[in-house]
């Protein structure tokens, strides 16, 4: 995927190169903004934000388990902490490792890659014993809530929606109150930050994975364009009726600044 700023540094530089080349004045997510969403660069550029916080990240190639355990203690990290392989997403090739001990877990992810990423970890945990992560779209500078998946494990991904929201009547409905409650709650408590979010990633098409804590905090997992913001799975017996009016808006700022 292109968008990937970790797996396609080249191929996002053989793009520049051609914007460049043939003097292209209307791009749609500049390779050099895209670049900027690197899950080591993400950091050092929003942790200046008041209010944002992103996890530490360290990026490095390792060849073997006894480099990888050194690596984590000359990086000194502290546990828990997240090891994950670079260029995978929905949660593929990533583990949240308790103790030093625990990195024999990944001995064998070595035959597969040597492009680690060590994060902090950061707890997504709500009052009411369920991991939570908060999905925003950002078109044209516009925000639109995209998703609020729950979960009772801590890596919060899309199969959550499959299996314990469809099964969960009052977690959907927590996903219905955010989206209705977005405008004219949730936003105007989070705006400066995600304006100042948006201010230094200035990408037009890009989504942002985060938790918002009650003191006003957004805690951001990632930002990019590798993110899928138009599909309407709507559930066997149609449980997720209420997502369509949200993601048809997307649709129509994103046909709309293409179109413009």
């Amino acid at each position: 995927m292109v968008g990937d700023a970790d797996g396609s540094a080249n191929s996002l530089k053989a793009v520049e190169n051609l914007i460049t080349d043939l003097s292209l004045k209307n791009v749609i997510n500049k390779p050099c903004d895209v670049g900027k969403t690197s899950r080591t660069s993400l950091p050092t550029l929003l942790n200046t934000i008041n209010k944002v916080r992103v996890a530490r990240c360290e990026a490095k190639e390792i060849n073997n388990l006894p480099e990888l355990i050194e690596f984590v203690r000359i990086c000194k990290f502290s546990f828990p902490m997240i090891v994950r392989l670079s260029g995978y997403h929905n949660s593929k090739y990533m583990i949240r490792i308790d103790t030093e001990k625990n990195l024999e877990q990944v001995k064998d992810w070595f035959d597969i890659g040597q492009s680690f990423i060590i994060m902090e970890y950061i707890d997504g945990l709500r009052f009411d014993g369920y991991y939570r992560k908060a999905r925003i779209s950002v078109i044209n500078g516009h925000f639109f809530p995209q998703h609020f998946l729950s979960s009772e494990h801590w890596c919060v991904g899309i199969e959550n929606r499959y299996d314990l929201m469809l099964k969960n009547p009052k977690l959907r409905q927590d996903e219905k109150e955010f989206f209705e409650s977005f405008a004219s709650e949730i936003f105007p408590i989070y705006k400066k930050p995600l304006f100042e979010i948006h201010d230094k990633l200035k990408m037009d098409i890009y989504g942002i994975d985060c938790f918002f804590k009650e003191n006003g905090e957004i805690v951001v997992f990632e930002a990019n364009p590798c993110m899928d913001l138009l599909s309407m799975w709507l559930g066997p017996n149609k449980e997720y009726e209420y997502k369509i009016p949200y993601r048809a808006a997307v649709r129509e700022a994103i046909v709309k600044l293409l179109s413009d």
